[in-house]
C-alpha cells in the first residue's frame, strides 16, 4: 500500500495546512463533528485517519480510558480537496493530485456507505455533509471547501436486538 505521508514533499505540504498547525480550531468540520461525540469518559476510542492526532487528544482530554489513532486510511481515501464528483457511480480506486503528489483513494457512493451500515446491523443516528462555518472563511483555502462537502459524518450504533424465548 502506498503511503503518501512517507513522501517528504507531500508531508511537508500537509504540515503547512492550517488544520495541521492549529488543530481542531482550524478544521472546518469540527463545529459539526464535536456535537456527534457521545460522552467519552472511560471509553475506548479508535480514530481511523488521525492525521496529527487532534481528535485523539480531544478524546483523551474528555477522559477516554484508551485512545488509539491510526492514519492508514488517508492513503486509501485520498484528499477531499480534489475529490472528483464526476463519474460518481463508478466506484473503486481513483488517482488524484493532492499537495503536489499523486494520491490513490477509494471512492464509494452514499448508498454504498449508508446501506453497508444498515445491512450490517447498524442504526443511523445522524448523517451530515459538512461545510465550514462562516467564521472560518478567512482561513486560506477554506472558501474552496464550499465546492462540495468537506466530509461525510455518519453517526451509527449497533442495533439492539430483541431475543425471544421459544
Amino acid at each position: 500500500m502506498n503511503n503518501e505521508y512517507d513522501n517528504e514533499v507531500f508531508f511537508s505540504e500537509y504540515a503547512k495546512m492550517s488544520r495541521s498547525r492549529e488543530g481542531l480550531s482550524a478544521a472546518g468540520e469540527w463545529s459539526r463533528l464535536k456535537p456527534c461525540f457521545p460522552p467519552l469518559q472511560g471509553k475506548t476510542v479508535l480514530d481511523l485517519g488521525c492525521g496529527y492526532g487532534w481528535h485523539c487528544m480531544y478524546a483523551a482530554e474528555q477522559g477516554a480510558a484508551r485512545v488509539l489513532g491510526l492514519d492508514w486510511i488517508y492513503t486509501e481515501a485520498g484528499s477531499p480537496r480534489y475529490w472528483p464528483v464526476d463519474d460518481y457511480f463508478i466506484t473503486g480506486e481513483r488517482n488524484t493530485r493532492f499537495l503536489g503528489c499523486n494520491v490513490v483513494k477509494q471512492h464509494h457512493t452514499l448508498t454504498q456507505i449508508l446501506m453497508g451500515l444498515l445491512n450490517n446491523g447498524f442504526e443511523l443516528e445522524k448523517v451530515e455533509e459538512v461545510k465550514p462555518p462562516e467564521e472560518m472563511m478567512d482561513i486560506p483555502g477554506m472558501k474552496d471547501e464550499l465546492r462540495r462537502p468537506m466530509m461525510l459524518l455518519v453517526k451509527a450504533s449497533v442495533k439492539k436486538r430483541e431475543f425471544k424465548c421459544r
